[in-house]
């Protein structure tokens, strides 16, 4: 049977990181950098720039612009798991927006909310909600528009890793250049989900590591504080992703300061020689996403 081939972007930091999947093979991927003026932190501050560079790109290796699958940054975000009662599809944007205003210190006109439906039971509704500026959501948008690119689907970050992962309980640590994250799964869904900017120059540096590590402390403890009921046990594996555990330093850097067992993520998917699993881990659950 003839598969489709998709192509999802991770706008991570100063880059865009592309990569190509085709049924469950993974065809292509490569990155493109851009000068802190145009992007940082994986927000857009030159849209047409960005839009020119990914038109060239697509022109280039004669990708679709038509099946591609991006995702939104987690940095200066808000995330939250709500639960409302089942509502039709017609009244459903209401109801998140009016349970997210309640739920969320952020001025919602200002604000763009990115949603999934995580789950149906007992008449409730489960959804991940991610807060962002309209700022951010908006120069993607353009710099989509500006390289005649039409995206699919727009994921979230967190929602992406933890495909990617594909742990009902686990702890995500993620770590690039310009950020850093801890999400924790609990059943399979963003339990607590917390992000900080870093200035580190390199992804691996110690001084971010250790940050990094504290952090995972201070989310486990304070998810444990409040499901006391269900805390998140020692045996719960944590994935490592990122850019930073591309080296082997890293990775051996956690796995020395935690009690939890360290693992790399291994998505079931068919992966070439030389791919950086870790590197390209949201663009691999933002792969998954589209079946």
């Amino acid at each position: 049977m003839f598969e489709r081939r998709f192509v999802t972007l991770n706008f991570e930091g100063s880059f865009v990181r592309a990569l190509t999947v085709r049924g469950d093979t993974i065809e292509w991927w490569t990155s493109l950098e851009f000068p802190a003026d145009v992007m940082s932190h994986g927000v857009i501050y030159e849209p047409q720039a960005v839009g020119t560079e990914l038109a060239t790109l697509f022109e280039k290796h004669q990708l679709p612009r038509k099946r591609v699958i991006t995702c939104v940054t987690g940095q200066r975000s808000l995330s939250r798991v709500l639960t409302l009662p089942d509502v039709r599809e017609r009244y459903l944007e209401g109801a998140i927006t009016r349970k997210a205003k309640q739920e969320i210190a952020l001025p919602l006109e200002d604000t763009d909310l990115t949603w999934r439906i995580l789950g149906r039971q007992d008449d409730q509704l489960e959804v991940f909600v991610l807060a962002l500026p309209k700022a951010i959501i908006d120069a993607q948008v353009e710099s989509l528009q500006a390289a005649g690119l039409r995206s699919r689907v727009m994921d979230a970050k967190p929602l992406a890793l933890i495909r990617a992962v594909g742990e009902m309980q686990a702890i995500i640590l993620n770590l690039e250049k310009h950020g850093a994250g801890v999400i924790i799964t609990a059943e399979g869904i963003p339990a607590l989900a917390r992000t900080l900017p870093l200035e580190a120059e390199q992804p691996h540096d110690s001084t971010s590591l250790d940050l990094l590590v504290r952090e995972l402390a201070r989310t486990t403890k304070f998810y444990n504080q409040s499901h006391k009921e269900n805390p998140i046990p020692d045996e719960a594996p944590v994935y490592l992703t990122g850019a930073a555990f591309a080296h082997a330093a890293a990775v051996m850097q956690v796995r020395s300061q935690v009690v939890h067992p360290v693992r790399m993520p291994d998505p079931p998917l068919k992966f070439p020689e030389g791919l950086s699993i870790p590197e390209y881990c949201v663009n691999l659950g933002l792969a998954l996403r589209r079946r």
